[in-house]
């Protein structure tokens, strides 16, 4: 699906006609219709606040990719991704279904073995 298809699909996932969403866009009806149309090629401004607004990855607009990946935009220390963490992100989005499904698995024992050390410690630590 190339990005024309993508943000018709969108659009109209959400209920909104074309005239609708170019008016809360900010641009021209026609502008609209001719990205929607492959006729032109939006800018960078225009691909982040699509992605913005409906909440998926520039790469899937652009048909870099299949899946509607959430995009996070926060500023806040505290959510934002370090080199390591992207990266598991990155390695989780490059595998097959059955790989993610795996990746989870894995990771969900790893929780439950750090949760029952955390149990174990506490303990210890009362008795002590």
């Amino acid at each position: 699906m190339n990005f024309g298809e993508r943000i018709t699909q969108l659009r109209k996932e959400k209920g909104l006609n074309r005239k609708q969403f170019a008016d809360y866009l900010g641009i021209p009806s026609t502008t609209l219709r001719n990205y929607e149309i492959n006729a032109r090629e939006p800018g960078h401004v225009f691909l982040k606040q699509v992605s913005q607004i409906f909440h998926v990855s520039i790469d899937y607009l652009l048909g870099m990719s299949e899946t509607k990946q959430p995009v996070l935009f926060c500023n806040s220390e505290k959510n934002s991704l370090n080199e390591e963490e992207q990266q598991l992100i990155d390695n989780y989005r490059q595998l097959n279904e059955e790989g993610q499904e795996r990746l989870l698995e894995t990771s969900e024992e790893f929780l439950e073995l750090a949760k029952y050390k955390k149990c174990y410690e506490c303990e210890m630590a009362q008795e002590a």
